[in-house]
């Protein structure tokens, strides 16, 4: 039986973050996530010859300990400014918004964020959804207090358990270490999905800058995901996100239809959408929260050592993620 001081259920950016410090501080780790890599929403699709990211798009670094961080990615190559701030379309005109705060984006990808922040001695379990975490009625080794289980199966025993998912997949889970108050809170926090559509373009839209966001009643979010690879021969690509009250209400729509009413979107706005090859389409039903908790962590009233965290902890940002799973990691330190 695999037993360990603390298991992370998520490796999304909050999850490897929490996972960081604490193997630093020499705790044994296991880091489970039902996807066959890490970073959650920091996604990055290989598609046609190149890479589009499909999930975050850019991140800011204002606390002090994440912009040491990203400045050391910087310096290494790994991370470069892409923006200063993006436009916004408003009804139908494209309007300036810059606020000179710097935007990063990954070289490689989003995903080697999550890379970067990982050390290499921390143990990862992938392709494994997790089902419930329960508490034992007798510890044992070293005051394990917690069984982790995919289905019937166990994945190990833990002392400490952090939960790096939404608010209701978190009740989903843990539902019997929560309060009837704690459970009530987590489903109250809203998340709203996102369709995304991206692919390799024949030609350029009509954009002068590396990307828009969008008050339309189909749009959210363009980019042009070449700008942010650095190379003249990066294949073209875009990113289109749909608005998050239209993802909403299409949530279970064919994607195809999907598809169809973005390009008439992107058509109407006058920035017809021209493949190269075909494109793809993903839906992220918790892609960013409404209103945050307030708070960097979620700490479980009567279940010592257990812990929600994510970007829907505080914020809603990239950085909010991160600084979620290392608030986590400090309190069990």
């Amino acid at each position: 039986m695999n037993c360990v001081d603390v298991a992370i259920i998520g490796a999304g950016l909050a999850g490897v973050a929490a996972a960081s410090d604490l193997a630093t501080a020499g705790k044994s780790v296991l880091l489970i996530d039902k996807s066959r890599g890490i970073g959650g929403r920091m996604a990055t699709r290989r598609h046609a010859g190149t890479r589009i990211d499909h999930g975050a798009q850019f991140f800011t670094a204002r606390s002090e300990r994440f912009a040491a961080f990203v400045n050391g990615l910087v310096g290494s190559g790994i991370v470069q400014v892409w923006s200063h701030g993006f436009p916004i379309l408003v009804d139908g005109l494209v309007c300036a918004r810059a606020d000179g705060h710097p935007r990063y984006a990954c070289l490689a990808g989003m995903s080697e964020l999550a890379k970067q922040l990982l050390p290499d001695t921390v143990e990862c379990v992938l392709g494994t959804q997790v089902t419930s975490v329960i508490r034992l009625a007798d510890p044992i080794r070293d005051g394990t207090r917690y069984e982790i289980l995919a289905g019937e199966s166990t994945v190990c025993l833990a002392r400490d358990v952090v939960l790096n998912m939404p608010p209701m997949q978190l009740v989903a889970v843990a539902g019997d270490l929560l309060t009837d108050s704690e459970r009530e809170q987590l489903l109250a926090i809203e998340m709203e999905p996102c369709w995304a559509l991206g692919g390799c373009l024949a030609e350029d839209i009509p954009l002068t800058t590396v990307a828009l966001e969008c008050q339309h009643p189909v749009l959210g979010w363009i980019s042009r995901n070449h700008t942010r690879r650095g190379a003249a021969s990066e294949p073209l690509s875009i990113m289109v996100h749909a608005s998050g009250a239209w993802s909403a209400s299409h949530l279970e729509d064919d994607p195809l239809d999907v598809r169809n009413a973005i390009e008439a979107a992107m058509r109407e706005i006058g920035m017809p959408l021209h493949w190269d090859s075909d494109p793809f389409i993903h839906r992220w039903r918790y892609a960013k929260p409404v209103a945050g908790l307030g708070e960097e962590v979620f700490r479980l009233s009567t279940s010592p050592g257990v812990y929600g965290v994510g970007d829907w902890c505080i914020g809603g940002r990239v950085e909010g993620a991160v600084c979620s799973g290392w608030s986590a990691a400090q309190q069990l330190l």
